[in-house]
């Protein structure tokens, strides 16, 4: 029986002409456990010879290393066939991966073979998991391999390639269910960002500055930027009926939209004044020209404020 962990997939262009002879450990192994070992090892073949053919070699490596790791640990800890694994057993896989035991775990970087007398044997001094010490504190860190854990962006990677080899496995009728799928939803080891997230509006100051902003600019130029417009697509429009409401859909505090109002109502007749080049104006004519003349006002304040 195997007790710990071997290297069980060669590089891709090895793989492509893999012979289980050239690898007498591996043959050895297989011809001394239960069949669906074998079938199982080569189903992962299969995948990985499909991944190598379509994709990058570091997307290889990266599906090699976590279906090496799953494989072996159905083998080796679990005692399972992989087309026999639910949801639960996925689970556990995870927990499996978040702590593995210390004689999963290596120090370095090391090939998985080493050639002997023309056979290709197992690297002794090889592991599926991998704790380093930080490179500016090598000569003094202790590496503690109880201290290992995978980040998140590891353990995503981890579930990724498992879905997409049992996705696999389900294109070629090995397996009926893909339960790394189901699982991957409920791993407990994923954080889930509980922390108070920074609401991404401007605050009262900054709009009061965007809008002081450009009423100065439609004072200077108001041909251009028409700010009465602005005021009135602000509050005539929207303002009068449901202030409050789209204060927060648009995140404009309420204090700042009460001052405007006010001093709408105080220079409403700048809106008189102005009369439309193309006749009076109805309230869908007012409408459209709010929204117009909005648009660039905030967006020339928002640029002069950038420009600053």
């Amino acid at each position: 029986m195997l007790n710990k962990p071997v290297p069980l997939y060669p590089p891709y262009l090895d793989l492509c002409d893999f012979d289980l002879e050239d690898y007498p450990e591996l043959d050895k192994i297989f011809s001394a456990n239960e069949a669906w070992w074998l079938e199982q090892f080569n189903w992962g073949k299969q995948f990985l010879t499909y991944i190598g053919r379509n994709k990058s070699l570091h997307t290889y490596d990266r599906f090699r290393n976590d279906v090496e790791r799953f494989l072996l640990w159905a083998f080796i800890e679990k005692k399972k066939s992989i087309d026999q694994l639910r949801k639960s057993d996925l689970l556990e896989y995870a927990d499996f991966c978040w702590q593995p035991p210390v004689t999963w775990i290596g120090t370095s970087n090391q090939e998985r073979f080493k050639l002997s007398n023309g056979y290709s044997s197992a690297n002794e001094h090889w592991f599926p998991y991998k704790i380093q010490a930080p490179k500016s504190q090598k000569s003094q860190y202790v590496v503690d391999k109880k201290k290992y854990r995978p980040s998140q962006q590891t353990l995503s990677s981890m579930f990724t390639a498992i879905i997409v080899f049992y996705n696999y496995l389900m294109a070629e009728d090995f397996c009926i269910g893909n339960p790394a799928q189901i699982a991957k939803k409920d791993c407990r080891h994923f954080i889930i960002d509980s922390q108070v997230k920074e609401i991404k509006r401007l605050t009262s100051s900054q709009w009061q500055y965007v809008l002081d902003t450009a009423v100065e600019m439609a004072d200077e130029k108001p041909k251009r930027y028409r700010m009465n417009k602005l005021q009135k697509f602000f509050i005539d429009a929207h303002l009068e009926s449901e202030p409050k409401e789209l204060a927060i859909e648009l995140g404009i505090p309420t204090d700042v939209i009460d001052r405007y109002m006010k001093k709408s109502i105080r220079e409403g007749k700048l809106v008189k004044e102005e009369v439309a080049e193309d006749g009076p104006l109805t309230d869908d004519k007012l409408m459209a020209k709010n929204e117009k003349y909005g648009a660039v006002a905030m967006t020339g304040a928002a640029a002069m404020k950038g420009d600053s």
